[in-house]
């Protein structure tokens, strides 16, 4: 199978996809299964196999199952904007395209309250557009990738999502915060919803072990659960709401806004080692503040009261330094593999990328 458009080509020999661009091939991440049709449609590459319909955002992202139950499809043909299917019996159909506003700009249209981000290695993004009830994938540079959700109660659908975590795999765990339960959406289609009685979790990340930590924010605790059932367990009772989450030299750091200070814990037995005041948090109200985890072993931490984002050494060895002001209403916060951050300015409804370095 093979699709062109532009100076884009795509073809694969059955299991593997490869996409050149006039320079040397690159492979789109994951294997699939007799893959007899490729098609653009814009920037998205899609690929039909034995399994299914499959998307791919940009080739950036890993393969996505879109359409189970494809075996009367006998061609499918993409343009610009569109994508034609056809079934056996001569009827077409044509998929909407993913859309997404412009993350870095505010205007009608745009992301609405935006919060939780979580950055692949290659540099593409999710971030929970919370109050239009949806995740949204993006290119470093802020190209539409991929969409997912509207508000409701179903699977992949969401009341007001904050956290999001991205595992290697692609995986994507997104606390769905006002429905109280943690969704798992997995590349090839499938999606796992656990933990229906959490109280408006907020953040979550993943473990090297593939279980998943979440700050149970209304509960006051911090929780694991580990799959393949997803049973969730108390790792630690905590003095107030905790909401971003972060690793620190193999604990966990739990950000505190109401009680002021960041906690580390230890994961193993929900022992808190540390507890740090930050200054940014020094009203003790319940601010949104996140955490992100520098190369250098330091903590970014998101004042939304003060609109500032702050550096902090888990060690205390060095003091607390203001890494950006001017940023109101910054919540979550994540570090890019070239070597910035982007940021969530939540009231603002739009992302902003700061420098590491002041």
């Amino acid at each position: 199978a093979a699709a062109a458009s532009g100076s884009r080509v795509a073809w694969s020999e059955g299991s593997r996809v490869w996409v050149s661009r006039g320079e040397g091939p690159r492979e789109v991440g994951g294997t699939l299964d007799g893959v007899r049709a490729l098609a653009w449609q814009g920037e998205v590459l899609w690929a039909l196999d034995a399994t299914g319909l499959h998307r791919a955002g940009s080739t950036e992202l890993p393969w996505r199952r879109s359409m189970d139950q494809t075996d009367d499809l006998i061609a499918m043909a993409g343009g610009p904007s569109s994508l034609w299917l056809v079934r056996g019996d001569g009827f077409i159909l044509q998929p909407d395209r993913p859309l997404c506003p412009s993350p870095w700009t505010s205007q009608p249209g745009s992301l609405r309250e935006p919060r939780g981000l979580a950055v692949s290695s290659a540099g593409w993004f999710a971030v929970a557009d919370t109050a239009n009830h949806r995740v949204l994938w993006y290119s470093d540079a802020g190209l539409c990738l991929d969409s997912v959700g509207s508000e409701g109660t179903g699977s992949r659908e969401f009341r007001e999502p904050s956290g999001v975590a991205l595992a290697a795999d692609g995986s994507l765990a997104v606390a769905d915060t006002w429905n109280g339960r943690i969704q798992v959406l997995r590349p090839n289609g499938v999606t796992e919803v656990f933990g229906r009685n959490l109280f408006g979790p907020r953040d979550l990340m993943w473990a090297p072990d593939g279980s998943l930590l979440v700050s149970d924010t209304g509960n006051k605790k911090l929780l694991r659960f580990t799959p393949p059932d997803w049973e969730g367990d108390v790792v630690a009772m905590l003095p107030a709401p905790p909401v971003g989450l972060a690793w620190a030299g193999g604990l966990i750091a739990v950000a505190v806004p109401a009680e002021g200070a960041l906690l580390l814990v230890d994961g193993s037995n929900g022992e808190i080692t540390r507890r740090i005041e930050l200054r940014c948090w020094n009203t003790l109200d319940q601010q949104e503040g996140y955490l992100a985890l520098l190369p250098s072993g330091e903590l970014v931490a998101s004042s939304p009261h003060y609109g500032e984002l702050w550096v902090v050494d888990p060690t205390e060895e060095e003091p607390q330094r203001l890494l950006q002001d001017g940023l109101p209403g910054v919540t979550a916060v994540a570090l890019t593999p070239f070597g910035d951050l982007i940021a969530s300015l939540t009231w603002e409804h739009r992302l902003v990328k700061v420098p590491v370095e002041p």
